[in-house]
């Protein structure tokens, strides 16, 4: 077995991210803000009006692109805290409104309780377990105000079974994704998941939008877009699998890679090849 040019990753004790943490995953990830931006075409999602002197959390914020987009249609009275497991992504010269700090959703400093009027959540199913899942919905709702909001966009992560359907190499990685996720204790079924954690754990006026692009050309750029990001994320897995020893079905991260390639190239033409991404929101319940 050989791994090549390793890629940073996060190091924050208890991280089971199984992306890495570097330049070329930023622009991945502000690429991946734009794309889904245009799917959904908004990027706040509950009828918030906001108040001056409203807080707004943004989780596992990485460059601060969500914040920064947010900034743009909000007053600047409004205040953004932007936490991730790493600083390596912060913006270097925040504007006045906004702070960057590291902390982990699943432990939250006390003195943010019932103080944020949203709390925003993007694509974490490659780090959580069930587990993790429900204490960021519960450090979630402790940090919200009554009445305030927690959303949170994932993809579906059914989507790995589906990779049994688009050709012999996409099979073979469906193998592979599969013993990943579970050797870590991940959640495929989060956008199922999440809609009953956040009823079971304070949460009512539950809601799920959904958005589906296809892969095989159907959908024009939106789908080259998705299919360039997805072809992306499973690349720049190659260190998480190869860490876990390739699991007896690739040998090398240069053998990993060209496999990826291959499943690209299947999920082109596959008339099953679909993007499925889901926003999950939720209020607070009032006192």
């Amino acid at each position: 077995m050989t791994i090549v040019a390793e890629r940073p990753h996060a190091n924050y004790p208890g991280s089971k991210y199984v992306l890495p943490n570097d330049r070329p995953e930023c622009d991945r990830l502000n690429t991946q803000h734009e794309l889904l931006k245009d799917a959904f075409g908004r990027i706040i999602f509950p009828p918030i009006h906001f108040r001056d002197g409203d807080r707004i959390l943004d989780c596992g914020t990485a460059s601060g692109i969500w914040i920064h987009d947010a900034a743009q249609t909000l007053p600047p009275t409004v205040h953004f805290e932007g936490i991730d497991i790493q600083s390596a992504l912060f913006p270097a010269s925040p504007p006045p409104n906004m702070h960057f700090s590291v902390q982990s959703i699943l432990d939250l400093p006390p003195s943010w309780s019932s103080s944020f009027t949203l709390v925003n959540q993007r694509l974490l199913g490659g780090a959580f377990t069930l587990d993790n899942w429900t204490q960021s919905i519960k450090e979630a709702h402790r940090v919200l105000k009554p009445g305030g909001y927690v959303q949170m966009l994932e993809f579906d992560g059914r989507l790995i079974d589906d990779l049994r359907l688009y050709g012999p190499n996409s099979a073979r990685y469906h193998e592979i994704a599969s013993r990943l996720w579970e050797g870590q204790g991940l959640v495929r079924e989060d956008v199922v998941v999440l809609p009953k954690l956040l009823a079971e754990n304070g949460f009512d006026d539950v809601q799920t939008e959904t958005r589906e692009i296809r892969l095989d050309g159907t959908d024009g750029a939106a789908g080259a877009a998705n299919l360039r990001n997805l072809h992306l994320v499973y690349s720049a897995m190659a260190g998480a699998v190869m860490r876990a020893g390739g699991f007896g079905l690739v040998g090398s991260e240069k053998e990993y890679l060209e496999l990826m390639d291959r499943v690209r190239d299947e999920m082109a033409t596959s008339e099953h090849a679909v993007m499925k991404w889901a926003v999950i929101y939720g209020r607070k319940k009032a006192e």
